[in-house]
């Protein structure tokens, strides 16, 4: 971990960033999306990580 001032960031590994939709947007079209990061300090409400395995109690 390392510490840049009050903020962390700590490197993760992970397979892929890329995510298959489970059903395709009609808006865009796509059937991937890209999520590089799985969190950040400014913890906003409309964030898709809320409710996942990964963000607990809103500390990501």
């Amino acid at each position: 971990m390392t510490r840049l001032g009050s903020d962390r960031m700590r490197e993760i590994y992970v397979k892929s960033v890329l995510n298959r939709h489970k059903r395709r947007d009609l808006w865009f079209l796509d059937d991937y999306s890209i999520n590089p990061y799985t969190g950040c300090q400014y913890n906003c409400v409309y964030c898709y990580i809320h409710g996942s395995r990964y963000g607990r109690g809103g500390e990501l």
